[in-house]
């Protein structure tokens, strides 16, 4: 079986260098797939708020995960709507009962919306694996419960994963080379850019670039 990010194999996500890298990555790609800012998949703020960050992901149809990232380490939350244990305004046991107190100011926080999740992962900076509460899911023949399987699996890595999403979802080819360059961190050259959209200028979407603080 395939390895894939998630509640069910937190194995499988990035350590802390890593997942800031790719969720850079995906936001950068988004903002050259989509320059409109509404209709992005992906985003990244590198100056949420002072020393911290905000990789994110919303989909238009209710399902998000907001990623905070500080010097205490990173917390996601992420909501699946039509999960098995989504419970608007009460989330299920588990999910938020056992997260740091290092965390709690992020838990609080009215932008993260915790009282709607269907998941909940964290890295402390002083730990090597990510971690979760002890949540009983009430559906053991379902292979993805909380819904994290479907929206983490992006953060694999591989650019090929984005590719094969990207042409989806923008419903456009999407060469493969161009996106492991971004993976890569290579300088965002007007001639990458416009190998995948060639209907932009890289000055359309500079300031969007330097938010995100690729690479």
């Amino acid at each position: 079986m395939e390895r894939s990010p998630s509640t069910q194999d937190l194995g499988s996500m990035p350590d802390r260098d890593a997942f800031v890298r790719v969720t850079k990555s995906l936001a950068t790609l988004d903002a050259i797939l989509c320059p409109d800012w509404s209709g992005r998949y992906y985003s990244f703020d590198s100056h949420w708020d002072n020393g911290e960050q905000l990789a994110s992901m919303r989909n238009g149809c209710g399902d998000d995960w907001k990623a905070h990232i500080t010097e205490v380490g990173i917390v996601l939350f992420g909501l699946a709507h039509e999960s098995d244990i989504c419970r608007p305004g009460n989330p299920w046991p588990g999910i938020l009962d056992e997260v740091p107190a290092a965390f709690q100011a992020s838990v609080s926080e009215p932008a993260f919306e915790t009282s709607n999740l269907s998941y909940c992962i964290w890295l402390m900076s002083d730990s090597t694996g990510w971690q979760m509460g002890d949540v009983a899911f009430p559906f053991r023949d379902s292979a993805d419960p909380d819904g994290s399987v479907e929206f983490l699996s992006i953060l694999d890595g591989n650019p090929a994963t984005y590719r094969d999403w990207a042409a989806d979802y923008y419903e456009t080819g999407v060469h493969l080379s161009s996106v492991e360059a971004v993976y890569g961190g290579e300088d965002l050259t007007s001639i990458l850019v416009k190998s995948l959209n060639p209907h932009i200028e890289i000055e359309d979407i500079q300031e969007d670039i330097e938010g995100i603080g690729y690479p």
